[in-house]
């Protein structure tokens, strides 16, 4: 029969090997949230990209207006 101690290191045992892994994925989660947020990606549309490109002089007006007639 188990008693009260068993128990006792049973909850141990698996508090100990859960609680590491939730605040591991906590931290990796919150690390790459605050990574996309740092590079500018989060709420662009492909079609602000193309804008933010075609003000950059990285496209030529013609691949705007073939990037955005795709998107549209």
């Amino acid at each position: 029969m188990i008693g009260s101690t068993e128990i006792i290191m049973i909850f141990t045992v698996i508090i100990l090997q859960i609680l590491p892994i939730i605040v591991i994925s906590y931290l990796v989660s919150k690390y790459l949230i605050s990574r996309t947020k740092a590079n500018g990606y989060e709420g662009k549309s492909a079609l602000e990209f193309a804008k933010e490109r075609y003000a950059k002089g990285e496209i030529t007006k013609e691949e705007f207006e073939e990037i955005k007639k795709n998107l549209i």
